[in-house]
C-alpha cells in the first residue's frame, strides 16, 4: 500500500490534514461560541439585525483565528509571502468558498434536495478547495536556494 501513495502525499495526509482538521474543529467552536456569547450578552435586542451582525462578527473572528492557526501551526514553515499577502489571499480563498457554499446550498435546496445534503456537499467541496489552495498557494513553502 505504501508504494501506491507517494511519500510527499503520505506526509501531507498524516501531518497537515490532521492539523487542518484540529484547526477547523477549534474554529467551529470559536465561531459558534462567539456568536452565542455576543447574541446573548452583547446585543441590545435579539432581533434579526443583531443576529446578522453577530453572525458576521463571529465568522470574521473564526477566519482570523483560522488564518493564524494555519500560519503558525498547520503550515509552520517559512513562507515565500509577506504576512499581508497571506492574510489577503486567505480571505479571498475563504470568501470564495463561502460564496460557493451559499450558491451550492441555494441551488440544491431549490432542487428539493434534503437540507443536510444541501449543506454538507458544498461544505465538503469548500474544505477540499480550501486545503488545496492554502497548501499550494497561500502558505506555499519558501524554496531553499
Amino acid at each position: 500500500m505504501r508504494r501506491l501513495i507517494p511519500s510527499t502525499l503520505r506526509q501531507i495526509l498524516s501531518y497537515r490534514v490532521i492539523r487542518f482538521g484540529i484547526t477547523g474543529g477549534l474554529a467551529f467552536f470559536l465561531e459558534f461560541g462567539a456568536f452565542y456569547l455576543l447574541l446573548h450578552h452583547a446585543s441590545p435586542e435579539q432581533n434579526d439585525l443583531w443576529k446578522n451582525i453577530w453572525h458576521i462578527v463571529s465568522m470574521e473572528l473564526s477566519i482570523l483565528f483560522t488564518f493564524h492557526m494555519h500560519n503558525f501551526f498547520t503550515w509552520a514553515h517559512e513562507h515565500e509571502k509577506t504576512y499581508l499577502q497571506k492574510i489577503l489571499q486567505f480571505h479571498a480563498v475563504t470568501g470564495f468558498t463561502i460564496l460557493l457554499r451559499l450558491v451550492g446550498f441555494y441551488f440544491m435546496n431549490a432542487a428539493d434536495i434534503h437540507w443536510t445534503l444541501s449543506k454538507l456537499l458544498p461544505l465538503i467541496v469548500a474544505i477540499l478547495i480550501n486545503f488545496m489552495t492554502y497548501n499550494f498557494f497561500v502558505f506555499k513553502k519558501k524554496e531553499v536556494a
